[in-house]
This record gives C-alpha cells, structure tokens and sequence, in this order.
C-alpha cells in the first residue's frame, strides 16, 4: 500500500470506468493471489471468506475470478518495475548485488511424466529469469524474464541499471565475464567487482584486475564470492520451492506479467521474516487511497 501511495499509480484506469474497484485493490489482490499460492477461483473464495481483509482492502463486493485474470494482462509492464524500485527504495539505501539465471518450464508436466511418455523437451520450451538480489537478505533488486535459448551475458547492464540504489559489490560466476560488464560494474556502478573471470586472462584491464586480485589474495576471494554464490541458489531455489517450476502463460509477455507479481510476492514475505518488517509497520500511517 505504501509502495503503491508513493508511486503515485491512479485509481482508475479511465474517467469512463465503472470505479468498481481501484488499481490499487487489483494489484495487491494479485499478490495476495501468488502469497497463498491460489487459482483465481479460489482467490475469489478466499477474499469472500477472510472478512478482516476485505476491510483493509476496502472491498464492498468481492471481484469476479475473471476480473483479476483480465486486470493482469491489462497493467503496463513498466509498473510493475516501478512497484519493485519503489519497493527497494523503501527498505534500502545500499546495497550488495548477486546476478544469476535460473530456468523454469512452460509446462506443468514433471521431467517423470515427460520421460515416460518419451517426449522430447526442446530448448524453446524453457523461460529464464535473471535475478539480481541482496546477500544480505535475500531481497530481489532486479530482474528479467527471457527465452530460454537466451544467453546471460547481454542483460547484465540492462538488469543492473533497473536498481535504483547505489552499489557496494557485484558478483556473478563466469557466463558474465566480459571486459563491457567489468567496466560497467567499475566505473558507472563504482562498486567492486567479484565477477569471476574465465582461464587466464590475457587481455582487458578491468578483467587483469580482477584475475589479480583474486590471485593475491585466494582465501578472502573464496570467502565473499562463494558467500554471494550460496544465497543467490537459495533464493532460485526458494522461489522454486514456493511458487513452482513453471510459470503460466500463453506468451512471454503473459509469462513475465505473471513473473512480476511473484517477484513482489516473494519480496513481501521475505520483509516480513526480516526486522524490515518493523519500519513497514510505522510507515502503514500514511494514507492508501491519496493519489488523486
């Protein structure tokens, strides 16, 4: 609610709407949805039910299953990154980033089932996200869905340039090492690198950097970068563990609508294990429904 006060979004989409219900109420029974891990009926039945939430959500009446279906494919996908810079920008001032991939499967058929049916899984039929998180706590800074025959490399900066909050370190394993990424990382972000770079480096200078302070110093090296390294696989694997392996959607422009709210639902229930949680709870003063 504050993040959505702060960002400004209207209430309605048009002048000409029915003002049944607010954008607002829409997003954050989305995210409500992908929390509980529910289908849109059972969202539905869920809101009926829980009558606490229908007064913080100022529901009158409670939304038609298809009614969230449709508000989903209808939100601007720029939103949604304004919803998790705003997000970010609440809770941090600072940050360390770990940039990683992770695959997800375009279908709800397990690797058992597909095997015994002797199908074969084309590399098409695979979505990637690259995540950009915080090792600290494992909150997510960034990130961005694409095919799966996509390779990392090319959405390093773009996905890095999507945080709004300075940077102390970046690190990433070695399907990142290119000279533009390490320049990138210390000159624009003036942060410190630990991009793992590839063999022996026989050219570049910010990649002769890094190689030499790695090979200075191995123990301190091993220390940070497989310190990042472990808490970007727990949160692909956390995400994985709550949400699934596959992600719905008939295009990847569904896919990645569907990816937004997720990444916001994963980032509020990690807020509310951390002691962030408490600074969220004195902020729940301001106004909701402001934005005029």
């Amino acid at each position: 609610m504050i993040v959505l006060k702060r960002m400004d979004v209207p209430l309605y989409s048009s002048k000409f709407s029915k003002k049944t219900y607010t954008i607002h109420q829409h997003l954050l029974c989305l995210c409500i949805k992908e929390i509980q891990q529910q289908s849109y009926r059972d969202c539905r039945d869920f809101l009926d039910e829980f009558d606490r939430l229908q007064e913080i959500l100022n529901l009158t009446n409670i939304p038609h299953f298809t009614t969230l279906q449709k508000c989903l494919q209808r939100f601007p996908p720029r939103w949604y990154k304004m919803l998790l810079k705003q997000l970010t920008c609440l809770v941090k001032s600072r940050a360390n980033a770990v940039i990683d991939g992770t695959g997800l499967m375009q279908t709800q058929a397990s690797f058992s089932y597909i095997s015994r049916i002797r199908r074969q899984i084309k590399r098409r039929d695979f979505f990637k996200i690259i995540m950009v998180i915080d090792p600290d706590d494992g909150l997510i800074l960034s990130y961005k869905g694409v095919h799966g025959n996509c390779h990392e490399s090319p959405w390093f900066i773009p996905v890095l340039n999507d945080i709004p909050i300075p940077l102390d370190t970046v690190c990433s394993d070695k399907a990142f090492d290119s000279e533009k990424n390490q320049r990138y990382v210390v000159i624009e972000r003036k942060a410190r690198s630990f991009i793992d770079v590839r063999m022996t480096v026989k050219r570049g200078r910010y990649r002769k950097q890094v190689c030499r302070r790695k090979q200075q110093d191995p123990d301190l090296w091993k220390k940070h970068y497989c310190h990042m390294r472990n808490a970007i696989e727990s949160t692909n694997a956390r995400f994985k563990h709550r949400f699934g392996d596959y992600i719905p959607g008939k295009n990847i422009n569904s896919r990645r609508r569907y990816l937004a709210i997720r990444i916001l639902a994963l980032n509020l229930s990690i807020l509310q294990k951390s002691e962030k949680s408490t600074i969220l709870f004195l902020l729940f003063i301001e106004g909701f429904y402001s934005p005029e």
